[in-house]
């Protein structure tokens, strides 16, 4: 009778083991079931769609309004922007896990904020200008400067993990009003299989290249500067989001993007970096080799044999890949929904907007399209659709023009060309936190006197009474 005490003892505790044991397991499923949207479009071949359920009706949690805010001006009317300074003010977003990253073309930094609350985590400055989404791969954060770049961060602190410097050298110059690199990296960094993958240069006289690194390390698998080294050298200027298929890296070009009847696409063998056209497989790219237009994969989302541009849907035609047949249309009246400018392409002319960052209106996740619409001026809506007949479901107006939204882990961010992210999430599910207002300091030199009387004194002495200061 003396050990039944024990006994029980020892049975409760395995009890107690047991349903420790089935609680974090239940933990690790459901945050199994979380999934991220760690760069552009969401992966390497930038299709725009995932598995997670964000289900309608939608609340607003908190909007982050950037420093670059106070200053942006209101955009004007499509077909008449003129990059980029009419998107400096844009912030390229991407989740993982608790977190949510942007980059600022505005004043050269990337962020980290709490996907709860929108407060800032850390933030890192480059040398200029970050353009393109930020690239999140197993706790590292990727992004590439106009100053000539690669830098990989610790997703958790901002500390600089490693940095390569892609500009062959140490030049710099004046690009649309700010010193740059004059081997700007302008594309983002993909990141795939554990490569890492960029472009850098503008002019193809001065030499402009594709890299390859390791992801982990920075140190270089191969660079390949064919197109910029031979008598092809007027081939190539990289810029924007690349696109990865297995075996093939497609890279947009300064200034026409992904648009190729200007034959603005280069080309180029994932593993030895060699240029050239190698056709990808049918599950990847069902359309090829018809890039044109509605079939390029950037051009909407494709879900299960269907396009999906927002207010429209198509499927394509077994027989001739260059058809296509509605499925449904039902536009939002007085409304735009943009996903031309992925192709740098309106109605057949041209629109510039290399540093946007190359439009992201619309996102399939877990059974749901949500996309953006806006109207001529600074008004847009932010909409969920049933993708079987394009029926509303739900539908809320933020008072910016959104230009990139993605879903991730419960949430729904986007982006306006104002600096402004809105995060939405169902409703009474996650607590709303309001608005978070960068601080911006009136008085960066605290009254600094001995700045104002330095700069006179070499104003005087160089004679030099207009150009730029470094």
């Amino acid at each position: 009778m003396q050990h039944w005490p024990q006994i029980r003892s020892t049975c409760n505790g395995v009890r107690a083991v047991r349903m420790v044991i089935v609680f974090l397991m239940l933990i690790g499923a459901t945050a199994a079931m979380a999934e991220d949207w760690p760069t552009w479009r969401h992966d390497p071949l930038r299709s725009g769609v995932t598995s997670e359920v964000v289900k309608p009706p939608l609340e607003q949690v908190w909007s982050f309004r950037s420093r670059q805010s106070r200053v942006a001006p209101e955009p004007p009317v499509p077909n008449s922007e003129k990059y980029p300074w009419v998107t400096w003010y844009t912030l390229p977003i991407s989740a993982a896990g608790d977190s949510v990253f942007f980059n600022s073309g505005a004043d050269g930094r990337t962020v980290c904020l709490d996907a709860a609350t929108g407060k800032v985590r850390w933030e890192f400055y480059a040398g200029a200008a970050m353009n393109r989404v930020p690239t999140f791969s197993k706790g590292k954060v990727y992004v590439g400067s106009d100053d000539g770049r690669v830098y990989c961060l610790d997703a958790r602190t901002g500390k600089v993990v490693w940095q390569y410097r892609a500009a062959p050298a140490d030049r710099w110059m004046v690009s649309y009003g700010k010193p740059v690199s004059v081997w700007p990296v302008r594309t983002d960094v993909l990141i795939d299989n554990g490569v890492a993958y960029f472009g850098a240069g503008v002019f193809p006289h001065d030499g402009t290249f594709m890299f390859a690194l390791h992801a982990e390390t920075g140190t270089v698998i191969w660079r390949d500067g064919i197109q910029s080294e031979t008598k092809l050298r007027s081939s190539m200027s990289p810029a924007g989001h690349l696109l990865a298929t297995k075996k093939m890296l497609c890279v947009p070009k300064d200034n026409w993007g992904y648009h190729l009847g200007s034959w603005t696409m280069v080309f180029f063998e994932r593993e030895s970096g060699k240029a050239g056209i190698i056709s990808p497989d049918p599950e990847e790219w069902p359309e090829w080799p018809n890039i044109m237009f509605t079939f390029w994969p950037v051009y909407g989302v494709r879900k299960d044999g269907i396009r999906y541009f927002g207010d429209r849907a198509v499927t394509l035609d077994e027989k001739d890949k260059k058809k296509s047949t509605p499925v449904w249309s039902k536009p939002v009246a007085g409304r735009m929904v943009d996903c031309d400018s992925v192709l740098s392409r309106r109605n057949g002319q041209p629109i510039f907007f290399r540093y946007d960052p190359d439009l992201a209106t619309v996102a399939y996740a877990g059974g749901i399209i949500y996309h953006t619409a806006f109207t001529g001026g600074l008004t847009s809506g932010i909409y969920a659709r049933d993708p079987k007949d394009g029926k509303v479901l739900w539908s809320a107006d933020v008072a910016e023009r959104a230009n990139q939204i993605i879903v991730a882990n419960g949430r729904v961010f986007a982006a306006t060309r104002q600096g402004t992210i809105y995060c939405f999430a169902p409703k009474g599910k996650a607590k709303v936190s309001g608005e978070v207002k960068e601080p911006v300091d009136a008085d960066p030199f605290k009254g600094g006197k001995s700045f104002a009387a330095a700069a006179d004194a070499i104003l005087k002495k160089s004679g030099v009474s207009a150009g730029y200061a470094v």
